[in-house]
């Protein structure tokens, strides 16, 4: 983790002194108020369980603008081949990155807490439904993160690596709605390889082992494959 600690604090600034990063924080914002108060206003109920799931595929639009630039600047730039050079492992660049797109997405997020405390100033909402969903978008982004560099280790062309991104996490979605259509076991793999189903159990209050285990299982194989591909440059 020593070698790991510089690289990430040069991409926490990286990232928060890019203008992407208050482009998706201000876009989000405004359409999580407007689905706060749109359906607060409708259902009448002190919780974010509804308000949870437009914020999921909200996050699922804006997660690809901020992982393009990741290893795409990189190699783009010819940065990447300087930076391997350096006494780092593959391993090493993609957890700096991972982390520091990681931590952007929380500090995206982060500013919906203040919709859970109106809600406890003028409500009294169940707390664990709120927590759990929050450890669920938390657990989603990373996965939704990881899937975002492997596509930006892809190629060197941002538009083309958010573009990638944004069809592999729309691939999981649409997975979700091919299950409720399927029967079976066919069905039951469907439902388990999206994105979307899993987190439907954190909204619900509950914490499932199948779930922790498959997000952590996700955004472990995509941080592989994004090692892989940048081993495979060595050969080139």
């Amino acid at each position: 983790m020593r070698s790991v600690k510089p690289l990430l604090v040069r991409e926490l600034l990286s990232q928060f002194c890019s203008p992407i990063a208050y482009v998706a924080l201000t876009v989000f914002l405004l359409l999580g108020g407007y689905f706060f108060v749109v359906i607060l206003n409708y259902t009448q109920e002190a919780s974010l369980r509804h308000c949870f799931g437009n914020f999921s595929v909200t996050l699922l639009f804006l997660t690809p603008l901020l992982t393009m630039r990741l290893l795409s600047e990189e190699k783009k730039s010819g940065t990447l081949e300087i930076l391997m050079s350096a006494p780092l492992t593959e391993w090493d660049v993609v957890l700096a990155k991972f982390l520091a797109g990681w931590f952007l997405y929380l500090f995206i997020l982060a500013p919906t807490l203040v919709y859970a405390g109106f809600l406890y100033v003028y409500g009294s909402p169940d707390t664990g439904p709120l927590l759990t969903g929050y450890l669920g978008l938390a657990l989603m982004g990373g996965a939704f993160i990881a899937i975002g560099l492997f596509a930006s280790a892809l190629t060197a062309n941002q538009v083309v690596a958010a573009a990638v991104s944004f069809l592999i996490l729309l691939g999981f979605w649409v997975l979700g709605f091919a299950a409720e259509d399927t029967s079976g076991a066919a069905g039951k793999v469907l439902a388990y390889l999206s994105l979307f189903e899993h987190y439907d159990t954190f909204r619900r209050g509950i914490i499932d082992t199948k779930d922790l285990v498959y997000y952590a299982a996700t955004t472990v194989l995509f941080l592989f494959m994004t090692v892989r591909v940048l081993e495979s440059r060595r050969w080139r």
